[in-house]
């Protein structure tokens, strides 16, 4: 996934064109709005679809992480990557459905 900077637009933009703003919203992912007065802060517009695959891909980081943090789990799998790289076929694949149906 490639990212982008986000396109602006005003509150006063967003409030004299909403309807086109949304539709760029859905074809563009992501609008920052930003005001001229410093107090309001900044809102983004996001598309559901791109915040549902920024979700997954922050999930999945998380999942990733948590494996790295676990030190014999860790240390099973770079063995496990060592050996499949020297030895392809010395290494049984399951596919991930399949390992789990004898539990």
């Amino acid at each position: 996934m490639t990212v982008t900077k986000p396109k602006r637009v005003t509150r006063a933009q967003l409030r004299q064109n909403q309807s086109a703003v949304l539709n760029r919203v859905s074809k563009e992912n992501r609008i920052l709005v930003t005001s001229r007065q410093r107090e309001h802060r900044k809102v983004y517009l996001v598309d559901q679809e791109y915040l549902d695959q920024l979700t997954r891909e922050f999930d999945s980081l998380v999942e990733t992480l948590d494996i790295l943090m676990n030190e014999p789990l860790t240390s099973r799998l770079l063995k496990f990557k060592k050996q499949f790289r020297r030895k392809p076929a010395s290494v049984k694949v399951v596919p991930f459905d399949e390992a789990f149906l004898k539990l």
